[in-house]
């Protein structure tokens, strides 16, 4: 049976590479930490299936100048040797010409699936708790 550090370290793992990935725009790192059936909710956005559309959002997605996003509070929330579930909290921040400023303030509900020895997102689903008003 796999161990509840062993879990937490693999989770950790992919959702911290997932955000350093997300603010370099490097689509390729993105993709490699999600199965190819996987499913991305993102609210406002849409849903994409599958690792075509997926891969074709992040492509999209690309930033535009600094950002972070910094993710805290992973919880695991349910495991077993194939499958574990957590739930992650971020603060998404940019810089613009004032300085760096909080975009969003969300919560991942993340399924991930073990592969390989590595535990890759299954299904993402972004919830917003607050976000700036654009300009």
């Amino acid at each position: 049976m796999t161990s509840y550090a062993e879990v937490f370290a693999g989770v950790y793992a992919t959702v911290a590479v997932h955000a350093q990935a997300q603010d370099a725009g490097d689509t390729d790192t993105i993709m490699a930490l999600y199965t190819p059936d996987a499913v991305l909710e993102v609210p406002g956005m849409g849903t994409y299936e599958g690792a075509d559309a997926i891969r074709a959002a992040w492509d999209d997605w690309k930033p535009q100048g600094l950002q972070r996003h910094m993710p805290v509070n992973v919880v695991i929330t349910d495991w077993n040797d194939e499958e574990a579930r957590a739930t992650t909290d971020v603060v998404f921040i940019a810089q613009g010409e004032a300085g760096w400023s909080v975009q969003i303030v969300a919560r991942y509900h993340d399924v991930f699936r073990q592969s390989g020895g590595k535990w890759l997102l299954r299904r993402r689903a972004d919830e917003y708790i607050g976000w700036a008003p654009p300009g």
